[in-house]
């Protein structure tokens, strides 16, 4: 109850994100709610922000109000998305520009793959960009650990039923039913540079079975 909904901001098929203002800091945040009894992006959220691994939001709290799940963290006004169709109206050399976010993706990744969270839905509806310009990843609901510390092993590759993440940008591995890897953010990745310059990808007009 420290925290105000201002206006409503997307929809997910789990959780619904909502601008915030904590009430005595004056502070905006997001707000995300769900319905579901789970804490597994609360702690996923909070493991990287221990290793503080740069690019990710800050998770100022978390909790159950009724039959919700809600966390606060960092709010940002725009998505990469905005970010770039903006870059490509308003410059004068807007690939340069997008080969500079391209590097600052990379190095996200890598950030992210160093602390052993492999993040499972690379899309360009989960990065933001913050008011210095920089990217933000997001949306840690799909996330896991690819590599036991404690027992210094890699997670074994098991069949997978059911794809993670979107299909337009899930690499091909997971489409055939291999278990999710740093490598598969990667080409997933790639995948959403090339849509960032414009570039069709084939299978984006295969309709989703």
């Amino acid at each position: 109850h420290n925290y105000k909904v201002m206006e409503k901001m997307g929809k997910g098929a789990f959780s619904t994100v909502f601008k915030g203002l904590h009430r005595v800091s004056q502070k905006t945040v997001a707000l995300k709610v769900s319905r579901e009894k789970q804490t597994h992006e609360t702690k996923i959220l909070a493991y990287l922000n221990r290793e503080f691994v740069d690019g990710v939001p800050t998770l100022f709290w978390y909790g159950r109000v009724g039959d919700n799940t809600c966390i606060a963290t960092t709010f940002y006004e725009t998505t990469l998305q905005n970010y770039v169709e903006t870059i490509w109206s308003t410059n004068f050399d807007p690939c340069l520009k997008v080969l500079g976010i391209c590097v600052q993706l990379i190095t996200i990744m890598d950030n992210v793959h160093s602390a052993f969270i492999v993040h499972s839905d690379i899309k360009p509806d989960n990065f933001m960009v913050d008011s210095g310009g920089h990217i933000i990843i997001i949306d840690f609901g799909l996330s896991s650990l690819y590599y036991n510390v404690e027992k210094d092993v890699y997670k074994e590759n098991t069949p997978c039923e059911h794809l993670i993440g979107s299909p337009k940008f899930a690499s091909y591995n997971l489409h055939v039913g291999n278990s999710i890897s740093p490598r598969d953010d990667m080409m997933s990745l790639g995948y959403m540079m090339m849509s960032l310059f414009h570039l069709q990808i084939p299978w984006s007009n295969i309709p989703e079975q």
